[in-house]
């Protein structure tokens, strides 16, 4: 016998035994009703279960996890317990649904890369407002002349992500092109907080020499947590002489 049938005869012996203790007729129908639920399980059962016991008159309903079924109690000590326990017992019927599917929400994550300067050039540069906090911060900290934000990349932050692309900024005489990887994505918060394991954003310096050019890597490698208007500053790459900083944020979409 499996464990389900187990527990429902050691129910009935339960209510027959209280039966005789409180002088009725055993004999009788019992005043309760098992409802053996289908989608119902869990917190959900039990809201359901408080539900139907507020609008139903002389019922009270319990999710009972170890029978994975709703009990109907009749309260009341008039012969119509049966009519109330149908109705009861439609209203659990039409309330054991499957759950709705919840729409998982995009991220989106912009990833900006802004420039520092050390010499004079840094005077004149200047950042969108957006970025304005974060280049205070950098600036009371940081023996940089100026940033200049250079180049946005944005992508959907989706498990396994890889993407290889150029750069936009311009550098004279030399082409730059970065790499980025999430792995082990999971939005939570209704997509207010991003979390990735493995965050990797990097990019191929040219470098030149007397056999021509060949590139070498610069990338940063990193778990985060990201919450949902937060600038986050990763970490620096070697640049062109100067220093990239990758400043990143997320939006659910």
């Amino acid at each position: 016998m499996n464990k389900l049938g187990i527990t429902l005869i050691l129910f009935a012996a339960t209510v027959f035994a209280q039966a005789q203790s409180s002088g009725t007729n055993p004999e009788k129908p019992p005043q309760y009703r098992l409802h053996q639920t289908n989608y119902l399980k869990g917190q959900r059962a039990i809201q359901v279960g408080q539900f139907v016991t507020r609008v139903s008159e002389g019922v009270e309903a319990k999710w009972e996890d170890g029978m994975r079924a709703i009990v109907l109690y009749n309260l009341s000590a008039n012969g119509t317990y049966k009519e109330r326990l149908d109705k009861a017992e439609a209203l659990v019927e039409r309330l054991d649904v499957p759950e709705p599917a919840t729409a998982e929400k995009e991220i989106e994550v912009t990833i900006q890369l802004v420039r520092a300067y050390s010499d004079a050039r840094g005077a004149s540069s200047s950042v969108p407002p957006d970025l304005e906090p974060v280049v205070k911060q950098m600036k009371g900290a940081l023996p940089y002349s100026g940033f200049k934000l250079v180049d946005t990349i944005q992508a959907m932050a989706h498990h396994g992500l890889a993407l290889q692309d150029a750069l936009g900024m311009s550098v004279p005489g030399a082409q730059y092109f970065y790499n980025l990887e999430f792995r082990g994505v999971d939005s939570l918060d209704a997509g207010k907080t991003l979390r990735i394991t493995d965050f990797h954003f990097g990019i191929k310096v040219p470098v030149a020499h007397a056999g021509g050019m060949t590139y070498q890597d610069e990338s940063i490698t990193t778990p985060l947590t990201l919450k949902e208007g937060q600038k986050l500053v990763l970490g620096k790459l070697k640049f062109a002489g100067d220093d990239l900083f990758v400043v990143l944020s997320s939006k659910a979409k």
